[in-house]
């Protein structure tokens, strides 16, 4: 899909373009391809429209108006005659402060062999070439064209002075201040309306110096209010009585589940409670009896006993 895109700043108002190129009929005074116009469709204005367009060569295009937009611009599509597969145009127009801009949009596709390179070589530049030639026609057409002094709409200008202000008039003035202005009775023909009668006014006495007069300041007494509870001397021995607030508390069991647990003593075993003899004990113990032997081998024996089973308890 190839696309074309030129434009072209015109010194004349929208409006001024617009009634030159709304006009179909127009088109052989600044298209260079176009020598002459017919119209197929009864209308000559809006979407739908169609003119047969004839070329310099005698060949007939016929286009047809896709879209149609008033005072901004219209859309075209070339029906039959035309050497494309499809073929779109869109004219555009833009206000500016210097003039207006017209935008001219061509999109069209070549079908057939070497089409790319037919269009590369000679079509491109062909089309180009007629809508930059149309536009300066355009150009050329519209300058001979009288108009009224216009203003632009998006053009800056200084801000108006005190003159200028209460000159102003506004152009479309409303309904709402032309009723304010004119009474019922100056207007001829209108009937009487119906009028709501005045609010009430509410009558209110006169103010008065004593309203503002100072005024006496409330004495405080020198009691108080509310005198304080005698406080009881405390005697020793005696049993301390609790305060009537106390009283009122109500004494209220504590839930089981937050009572403190009482810790289970551990388990020990028989052989842990009993701890193993040192040697201290067994030296405190009783010696156990020794066999009875003969005198003989007790006499022998006597060196071999060991001194602190001989000693008594007391001096060990």
């Amino acid at each position: 899909m190839n696309i074309l895109d030129h434009r072209i700043l015109i010194p004349k108002s929208p409006d001024t373009v617009w009634a030159f190129i709304s006009d179909l009929s127009h088109n052989p005074s600044w298209q260079t391809d176009c020598t002459a116009v017919s119209f197929v469709s009864p209308r000559h204005t809006g979407a739908g429209v169609r003119i047969r367009s004839t070329q310099p060569n005698g060949r007939d295009y016929l286009v047809e108006m896709t879209a149609w937009y008033e005072g901004l611009g219209y859309e075209y599509h070339l029906v039959d005659g035309a050497p494309f597969k499809e073929a779109r145009g869109r004219v555009r127009l833009q206000e500016i402060p210097e003039g207006t801009i017209v935008q001219w949009t061509f999109t069209y596709d070549v079908g057939g062999f070497l089409s790319g390179v037919r269009n590369a070589v000679s079509l491109k530049r062909q089309l180009e070439g007629v809508m930059i030639d149309s536009l300066r026609k355009l150009w050329k057409v519209l300058q001979q064209t009288a108009e009224p002094h216009r203003e632009a709409k998006s053009l800056m200008r200084d801000a108006p002075d005190y003159e200028a202000r209460m000159q102003y008039k506004p152009r479309h003035p409303s309904a709402k201040a032309e009723a304010n202005t004119s009474h019922p009775a100056e207007r001829p023909g209108s009937e009487p309306t119906f009028m709501p009668p005045p609010a009430s006014i509410m009558d209110e006495p006169p103010i008065l110096e004593d309203d503002t007069r100072p005024r006496v300041p409330v004495a405080v007494p020198a009691e108080p209010l509310f005198a304080p509870e005698p406080v009881l001397p405390i005697v020793a021995g005696l049993p301390v009585t609790p305060a009537e607030s106390d009283s009122l508390v109500e004494t209220t069991a504590e839930p089981a589940f937050l009572a403190p647990e009482t810790p289970v003593p551990p388990k020990v075993s028989v052989e842990e409670a009993v701890p193993a003899l040192t040697e201290t004990a067994r030296l405190d113990s009783k010696p156990e009896p020794l066999p009875v032997q003969p005198e003989s081998e007790a006499k022998r024996d006597v060196a071999e006993v060991p001194v602190a089973l001989l000693l008594p308890k007391e001096e060990l």
